[in-house]
């Protein structure tokens, strides 16, 4: 492995070869993918998914909304809820739990500012948007106007932009209070948020373990209501694993919903940007407001009778016993209330890791060519190793795994064709694990970073709308999470179908 990196660092002109052992390390943990990659059959008029198209929601008779964010809105408009308090609960919050350090600038006075001035436009009766008081959280590679952005690393100074990311003006435009940004993995090329150069995110159940990442601050913010929603970003599962971690629910849309300009990439095929609450209902209107989508978009009535379909291969191939105990005991609990599972095999799902690999490894690494390694000293070892062995994976091999990725699409859909309204799998194979570079799963140490993304990655690899709702917590505690998934566009009927399961695993 050192020959070849070796020999490749010397054709392509690359620069800092002392580092070669690092990078060959980092290849040789990447041998299974490699092999099994090299194993697949795929069919010769497969044709790659390169950059899915952009998805428009389905169209579905719509339903009047009536959610958590609805309710807020509502009452800051009609003036019997204040917004300066609301602000004021949330920075006492942001305060009592600074030491899970989930905020990594806290906008007090403009938040405040702006607290008031709704305030006073409540008084003189003036309209106020759709989102008039929600208070946001916003993920440290989005730009909010005004405030320091950093995307986590110290490769480039500090940007206070004039102007925000589109989907979070689109927020403010509807009067949502941006209330500060929230700590991440550096760059979001990982699933811990332990930051080189600010700080890990702690787990607000045990504080010892991790919050996940890449948007731990997002989840940990949410979940100790230092904001009423948050944004995040969700390539391999960044947005639904620490939701699903910290006991609250993540939603990532079809991709290209919510569009992603003016946020920090890190690979075009897989990106979405995705949101953070404490209840399903929240996602519908966040996300209609984050796409520019007409009100109730993504509002409609669940089937009468709901049709899911269990896969019974992957994601239940590895999975810690008490996360197997309360995923079964969900589905035990859905099929009582009379929702229809069925249990069935997906094909090619044990290849999905090997394409992500292949696929964030190399986009990944091309994007921040001229970004972060221009400036590599000020990059974390641990990011900076995985980027630039990037460089180092073949074109045939990436583009045999975009192939391969429609392959995997069709068969994530076929039970969906069948009659299935969504598919129903965990949301993470293990509870909050502790730091560390491997996490124990039933006996077996697996890589951390794809053993916390093993179940949400496949529908970033399809662009599949997924959601994370919580289905218990474990005797200590620890929350666990089940996860939807539907058809690319199902997103109105995916959050309706939630909806009713957060309500039955909620009794």
């Amino acid at each position: 492995m050192e020959a070849y990196v070796q020999a490749a660092a010397a054709v392509f002109g690359v620069q800092d070869r002392d580092r070669v052992p690092l990078w060959s390390e980092r290849l040789r943990l990447g041998q299974a993918d490699v092999r099994r990659l090299a194993a697949a059959d795929c069919p010769h008029d497969t044709a790659p998914i390169g950059l899915p198209p952009e998805t428009a929601p389905i169209s579905r008779p719509l339903r009047a909304g009536r959610g958590r964010l609805e309710e807020i809105s509502q009452g800051v408009a009609l003036g019997r809820t204040d917004p300066v308090e609301r602000v004021q609960k949330a920075l006492h919050a942001i305060s009592t739990h600074q030491a899970l350090n989930a905020m990594r600038h806290v906008d007090a006075d403009g938040a405040l500012a702006q607290a008031r001035a709704l305030r006073e436009r409540a008084q003189r009766g003036e309209r106020l948007g759709r989102m008039a008081g929600v208070l946001v959280a916003v993920k440290d590679c989005f730009l909010v106007a005004g405030l320091p952005s950093t995307s986590g690393t110290n490769a480039w100074p500090v940007q206070v932009p004039a102007r925000s990311t589109l989907c979070v003006e689109r927020l403010q435009q509807e009067d949502a209070i941006v209330v500060g940004m929230t700590t991440m993995h550096e760059l979001a090329f990982g699933a811990t948020t332990d930051n080189p150069h600010f700080g890990r995110v702690r787990n607000p159940a045990d504080p010892e373990r991790l919050a996940g990442g890449s948007s731990g601050g997002s989840a940990v913010a949410v979940a100790c209501d230092m904001a009423d929603v948050a944004l995040g970003t969700d390539t391999a599962g960044s947005v639904r694993m620490p939701a699903a971690l910290c006991g609250i629910s993540g939603f990532k849309p079809s991709y290209g919903i919510v569009p992603t300009s003016g946020m920090l990439p890190l690979a075009w095929s897989l990106d979405h940007v995705g949101s953070m609450g404490t209840a399903v209902s929240d996602h519908a209107l966040l996300t209609e407001v984050m796409a520019g989508l007409a009100q109730g978009s993504l509002r409609c009535e669940a089937p009468a009778v709901v049709r899911a379909t269990a896969p019974t291969n992957y994601f239940q191939d590895l999975l810690e016993p008490e996360v197997r105990e309360l995923y079964l005991a969900a589905l035990l609990r859905l099929r009582k209330a009379g929702v229809q599972i069925a249990q069935e095999p997906v094909a090619g799902l044990e290849l999905a890791p090997s394409l992500q690999f292949f696929t964030v490894s190399a986009e990944a690494a091309q994007v921040h060519a001229d970004r972060a390694l221009r400036n590599p000293e000020g990059v974390g070892d641990e990011v900076r190793v995985r980027l630039e062995s990037g460089q180092f994976l073949r074109a045939v091999d990436y583009i045999k795994a975009q192939r391969m990725r429609s392959v995997l699409q069709e068969s994530l859909a076929a039970p969906l064709r069948r009659g299935s309204h969504v598919l129903i799998t965990p949301a993470v194979i293990t509870v909050p694990p502790f730091p560390g570079a491997t996490v124990d799963v039933a006996g077996t140490s697996l890589p951390i970073h794809p053993a916390l993304t093993r179940c949400t990655l496949p529908f970033n690899l399809t662009g599949m709308p997924a959601i994370a709702i919580p289905c218990g917590r474990t005797r200590t505690g620890l929350p666990v999470a089940i996860q939807l998934a539907a058809a690319r566009g199902d997103d109105a009927r995916l959050l309706a179908i939630a909806e009713r399961v957060e309500e039955i695993l909620g009794r």
